[in-house]
């Protein structure tokens, strides 16, 4: 019988790559012989984790934003260039951030709802986004 979790040469999208489960998944996925991207905001960090799992694997980093879908449209097309096809998107991205939580000595009336707004959009909303931006492993819409 066929291995049915054998990733070997599957193409697959780690956001939020840059952070500690994104750089720890794609690790491991690359040493299960994936061909990893990874989107993330910081350049300097993604750069230094391309080369490290191009040691592994076939790998590319891309700068985004998960919450523009532009930019993924960007990205995508650039993955699709480079590997022709897209097989698994996986998304790390998230975090909080102050003034989106309320401390001991705070009440509900001091939350920031801006704040609040951008956290719920990052962990909530940003999967459909990313999955609308980068949806079609062909590249077609």
């Amino acid at each position: 019988m066929k291995n049915l979790f054998d990733i070997k040469d599957k193409v697959i999208i780690v956001t939020g790559g840059c952070g500690i489960l994104g750089k720890s998944i794609a690790n491991y996925l690359a040493e299960q012989g994936a061909k990893i991207v990874i989107l993330d905001r910081v350049e300097e960090i993604g750069k230094e984790l391309e080369a490290e799992l191009s040691q592994k694997t076939e790998a590319m980093f891309l700068v985004t934003d998960v919450l523009n879908k532009e930019i993924l449209e960007e990205n995508k097309k650039a993955i699709l260039e480079r590997f022709g096809t897209i097989d698994v998107l996986l998304n790390a991205a998230g975090g909080n951030m102050a003034g989106a939580t309320i401390a001991p000595d705070k009440t509900i009336l001091d939350l920031e709802v801006d704040a609040f707004r951008k956290v719920v959009d990052l962990n909530l909303f940003r999967y459909g986004i990313a999955y609308n931006g980068i949806r079609r492993r062909d590249g077609k819409e």
